[in-house]
């Protein structure tokens, strides 16, 4: 199954120019091209919107369906902070160092706090703000750092 995921995914973007799954190679290299300039923060946010909306992430329920895109402007900042620069596209080898892999779980934490101080009132209502999913925050590392695979309900099941 996960393989087949996979196949289909390589056939779906070279058979269709405009496939949604070349969103993720529009956002990432949108990233890699504008980290250093902080002018771009607006647009950088819109393509993670529009990225995180063609994968699946503004449906349903998702607290982001009530947003607009420059509900991403923290993240967007998060992302951009010098701290996290060795995540940009790092190695194979580097995930497999404690250093790295505390800096993704600390991004991924500030990612988290990000989206429930920005989402304390959606669609009238007022809460503690929203939680940010594993699936959500494992999207954005792999769209932007590309230093991770999003770990939705396919990765999952792909590595049980």
């Amino acid at each position: 199954m996960f393989y087949e995921k996979i196949l289909t995914y390589i056939s779906l973007t070279e058979a269709d120019e405009n496939a949604r799954y070349k969103s993720w190679d529009h956002c990432h290299t949108f990233f890699l091209e504008h980290k250093d300039y902080p002018e771009a923060k607006d647009l950088l946010s819109l393509h993670l919107a529009f990225y995180l909306a063609s994968w699946g992430m503004l449906r349903g329920n998702a607290f982001l369906l009530q947003k607009d895109y420059r509900v991403h402007l923290p993240v967007v900042d998060i992302l951009l902070d010098s701290h996290y620069s060795q995540l940009w596209n790092c190695s194979a080898e580097l995930l497999r160092q404690a250093e790295t892999l505390s800096l993704i779980l600390e991004c991924a934490q500030r990612i988290r706090s990000a989206y429930r101080n920005k989402t304390k009132f959606v669609n009238g209502k007022e809460s503690s703000g929203a939680v940010a999913s594993d699936t959500l925050v494992t999207k954005i590392l792999l769209g932007t750092f590309g230093c991770t695979p999003a770990y939705d309900r396919y990765f999952c099941s792909g590595i049980e």
